[in-house]
């Protein structure tokens, strides 16, 4: 890949701090519609929700309510470490203090035993692994189960997100990449679908500042390829525009807010013309 066209695929991108804000904006949107108070009274930490077109949960502290870690112990109690296992002798001589064993001390005693490298604590010398990995994959948590449900999930799309208490923190995204106009249409898609068409939560108002940043968006990314097809480097845009070459960077950055100006500026360096109407609103 070409550093034109990463520059090109960093504008097209979603960024983390958009995928959070727009979370929260649907969280908030719940609890508006719905009453719900979301997580310690708060839409940072996501609300509880699910229709046909999207499902949302609050990261919980609970325990699996699935019943798989009941089961899981039973299969582990029918099926414990022979005797002639290193995980017995680990009991035998250190209890359940294992975890607390100083690592030189517990490595010289695996060393005893033959065992070395990574993972002594959970080493394992008879057939109980084998066994072990054979049972839980093809037993595993029900999808609903509160320890393994993504915290917000598009069915269509199939993009799922998963955060640490709050929305935002410890993120982790998966599924389909999307660009930033894809995530927008999913999130006006959610927010549209929590409350009946004939009141919609979002004003018109606000429906037209999303579409609006949508727009900037695309205008944004149709000015970096103007300059990737015109074969101009970042350079020679920032000696034609007076500038640095980081201050081009940063006006080609997926999250820029350029003024007028810089646009008009920008432009005329990569050789294509802007126009900016005034329209009324009808």
């Amino acid at each position: 890949m070409t550093a034109d066209s990463e520059t090109l695929e960093r504008a097209l991108r979603v960024s983390e701090q958009s995928i959070s804000s727009h979370l929260v904006t649907i969280s908030e949107e719940i609890i508006r519609a719905t009453g719900e108070s979301g997580h310690f009274l708060s839409a940072g930490y996501g609300a509880e929700f699910t229709n046909g077109v999207f499902e949302m949960h609050s990261y919980s502290m609970d325990d699996c309510d699935c019943g798989h870690e009941f089961r899981a112990w039973e299969w582990e109690s029918a099926h414990p470490h022979a005797e002639h296992c290193f995980q017995q002798a680990i009991i035998e001589k250190f209890g359940d203090d294992a975890w607390e064993v100083d690592a030189d001390r517990l490595a010289k005693f695996a060393a005893e035993h033959g065992i070395t490298g990574p993972g002594i604590l959970s080493a394992c010398t008879c057939s109980h692994a084998p066994l072990s990995a054979a049972w839980y994959a093809t037993n595993d948590h029900d999808p609903a189960c509160v320890i393994v449900r993504p915290n917000f999930r598009h069915f269509k799309s199939g993009v799922e997100v998963r955060w640490y208490k709050r929305v935002g923190r410890g993120m982790k995204v998966t599924g389909p990449t999307l660009n930033a106009a894809e995530w927008l249409d999913l999130v006006l898609e959610c927010v549209r679908s929590i409350t009946p068409a004939a009141s919609p939560s979002m004003s018109d108002v606000e429906q037209l500042a999303e579409l609006l940043v949508e727009g900037d968006g695309t205008f944004h990314r149709e000015l970096i390829r103007a300059r990737i097809h015109a074969g101009l480097s970042a350079g020679t845009v920032a000696e034609r525009m007076g500038v640095s070459k980081e201050d081009v960077a940063a006006f080609e950055r997926y999250d820029a807010d350029p003024t007028l100006s810089l646009i008009r500026r920008y432009a005329l360096a990569v050789g294509v013309h802007v126009e900016h109407l005034v329209h009324p609103r009808a």
